[in-house]
């Protein structure tokens, strides 16, 4: 294996302080470069300027809801390959539904959450996608 030190960009959108910064925290630990915002409307500010390898999506947030901001990124021409993980308190089949008809590549309930296994998954999601392959910085 090479030595090239790959560091993969992750975007979290979070409104919950506490979660975003367990989860960033975790994803900084395993050499991402992490963004954290706290509602749709900032997440789709921070994408408009800052291209990640992938997306920790929060559903129930102010402003604009995670479906809404997953939408937006799928309409998006350097964002729709992007792979966005959901971590949501919503557990209901139809809103897991929904996220996978908008093309999420992850669903986790946040009360079974295991970052360890958010992060592994994530760096999973960009190595096989075409726009994570591209997004990692050496």
């Amino acid at each position: 294996m090479n030595n090239m030190k790959i560091c993969p960009k992750v975007l979290i959108v979070e409104d919950d302080k506490l979660i975003a910064k367990a989860m960033s925290i975790q994803f900084k630990s395993a050499n991402f470069k992490v963004k954290i915002a706290k509602n749709g409307d900032e997440a789709l500010d921070i994408l408009n300027k800052w291209v990640p390898s992938a997306v920790i999506l929060d559903i129930l947030m102010p402003e604009k809801d995670g479906f809404e901001v997953l939408t937006e990124i799928k309409k998006t021409e350097k964002l729709k390959g992007m792979p966005v993980l959901i971590a949501s308190n919503l557990n209901q089949e139809k809103d897991v539904l929904k996220g996978i008809k908008l093309s999420a590549a992850e669903f986790f309930v946040k009360s079974n959450m295991d970052l360890q296994e958010i992060v592994r998954k994530t760096l999973y999601y960009i190595k096989m996608s075409d726009h994570g392959r591209k997004s990692l910085e050496v």
